[in-house]
């Protein structure tokens, strides 16, 4: 239901619609004929309250929810950030530790040219051993030779020179003593000259001078 008023003034006339007034009046002009014919219907102001409710309580669901969600999402944050640093520790220890692998196997690699050297320089050692051995046995061997034949060279001369060490057999006569012999039993003949000496003697020393003379 609709109702118009008509105003005059002074500018005129003036046609004024209140449709919104007049249709809010209707309303409940239709609620209360709703009301009184049905008792059991309850009014649209209840069921407008009942709605705003359910939209209360969906909408603090809502934000509880949200609430969860934003203290999850902080609670999820900081455990992110917990592992990133535990992450960015972990990731400066494995750089360490990669350079001190990187230097580890410098020193191995050293090492094992240092093993490689020695191990060159032993078998030089060996082969060097090795070389004076054979000379040592070849020595000692040319030492045997040599010590059999001077041996043999030795027999050779004792065969050789053994007649003439040989002393001859002595022939039978009288035997004596050098005991026996004195100063003065020498062989002098009483019948001799001692002047005869005495030239003899001269004669020898004149023979001296000449020839120490004649060097």
């Amino acid at each position: 239901m609709m109702f118009y008023s008509r105003e005059t003034g002074k500018n005129g006339p003036r046609t004024t619609n209140r449709l919104i007034g007049l249709a809010k009046w209707d309303r409940r002009m239709d609620n209360n004929e709703d009301t009184s014919r049905n008792w059991g219907r309850r009014p649209a102001t209840d069921d407008l309250t009942i709605e705003s409710r359910r939209r209360k309580q969906a909408f603090a669901a809502h934000v509880a929810c949200t609430r969860r969600e934003i203290w999850r999402s902080g609670k999820l944050s900081n455990e992110v950030r917990v592992l990133r640093e535990k992450n960015d520790r972990l990731e400066r220890r494995n750089d360490r530790l990669e350079e001190r692998n990187s230097r580890l196997e410098e020193q191995v690699e050293t090492l094992r040219l240092q093993v490689s050297q020695l191990m060159s320089q032993h078998g030089q050692m060996v082969d060097i051993m090795q070389e004076h051995d054979g000379r040592i046995t070849e020595n000692r061997v040319a030492n045997e030779e040599t010590q059999a034949m001077v041996q043999a060279s030795d027999a050779m001369l004792n065969a050789w020179a053994a007649p003439f060490i040989e002393e001859p057999p002595q022939e039978d006569g009288p035997e004596f003593e050098v005991n026996d012999l004195g100063e003065k039993d020498f062989d002098e003949d009483p019948n001799e000259d001692p002047e005869e000496d005495d030239d003899d003697g001269d004669a020898a020393s004149d023979i001296l001078h000449v020839s120490m003379d004649s060097d």
